[in-house]
């Protein structure tokens, strides 16, 4: 089964992250904040297949061909079986341009059996991710591999990769220094009437596996309270904005976040206190870690 197990090599790579010294635009001296523009900024759409201008196209099948090689049974357009051991399907796709290159980007969810011979779908049980990036090469008139990778982890509940937990929830994509992507969508948990939600952040580079995909961290972007339960603490929601920093590879996370007067009630609650956070990307831990301002 052609699987790559990653796991065991992002330590190695963190060090690779050094030679990131620039992300495009950078701060001013003022402390005027640059805002990052996604590339990609939308709730989940499948476009089977994605056309280049010269009407050269990429579609799903060789998406799934090239994430998880041959053994493929295709059980319809949108989804296959993986060397007997599981199904894998599509669940987004898009293009977009990014310094006037043309760019194919897909997300498949892969979920293997259960020892009964079925795909899970407990409340825990989400999918492993596939992502893949194609750039269109002008000169040999055809679409080539940019970065893949079979395993970027595993998201999602009831069976399902789930990215977005809201409505309001976005998809998003942005260029940072080289050439590289910044991936974020969102995530979230409900247990006993505690919501937690969450944006998950993607790093990709041009390499396969590990090496050109990896998760770099997450930041918690709203808790709300709906178990009846009386605490202390407020339920609050948060809107996001990435900024540059021109002293790390990723862009930084303000978060400007809302404090409810009344638990689990959208309608009637009002805001009773506002608050900004900040989280920045720490190279040594590989994580986003919230920064004292």
């Amino acid at each position: 089964m052609k699987f790559k197990n990653f796991d065991l090599k992002r330590k190695l790579i963190l060090t690779s992250l050094i030679f990131l010294v620039s992300c495009g635009k950078s701060q001013t001296s003022n402390n005027q904040v640059i805002k990052v523009d996604p590339l990609i900024e939308k709730h989940l759409v499948k476009d089977y297949q994605i056309c280049h201008l010269s009407n050269q196209c990429i579609d799903n099948q060789r998406l799934l061909k090239d994430l998880y090689g041959s053994g493929l049974k295709f059980l319809d357009a949108n989804e296959v079986e993986v060397n007997g051991a599981g199904i894998a399907n599509l669940i987004y796709s898009t293009k977009f341009i990014h310094k006037n290159n043309y760019y194919a980007l897909f997300i498949s969810g892969f979920s293997a059996y259960d020892r009964s011979g079925e795909v899970p779908s407990c409340h825990a049980c989400g999918q492993q991710m596939g992502l893949a990036i194609f750039k269109f090469n002008v000169e040999k008139n055809l679409w080539e591999d940019y970065s893949l990778n079979n395993n970027v982890g595993d998201f999602g509940a009831f069976g399902d990769l789930n990215l977005g937990t809201m409505k309001s929830s976005k998809l998003g994509l942005y260029g940072i220094a080289n050439n590289n992507f910044l991936l974020t969508f969102d995530q979230g948990y409900m247990g006993q009437g505690y919501i937690s939600q969450w944006i998950e952040l993607i790093s990709i580079s041009k390499d396969d596996g590990a090496l050109g995909m990896r998760r770099i961290g997450a930041v918690s972007i709203a808790e709300i309270n709906c178990s009846g339960n009386k605490r202390e603490d407020l339920d609050w929601i948060s809107t996001r904005e990435f900024v540059n920093n021109d002293k790390i590879p990723y862009p930084d996370v303000y978060l400007n976040i809302d404090y409810k007067s009344i638990a689990c009630d959208e309608k009637n609650s009002k805001v009773i206190a506002t608050k900004k956070r900040i989280y920045r990307y720490d190279v040594v831990k590989n994580s986003y870690l919230e920064v004292s301002q």
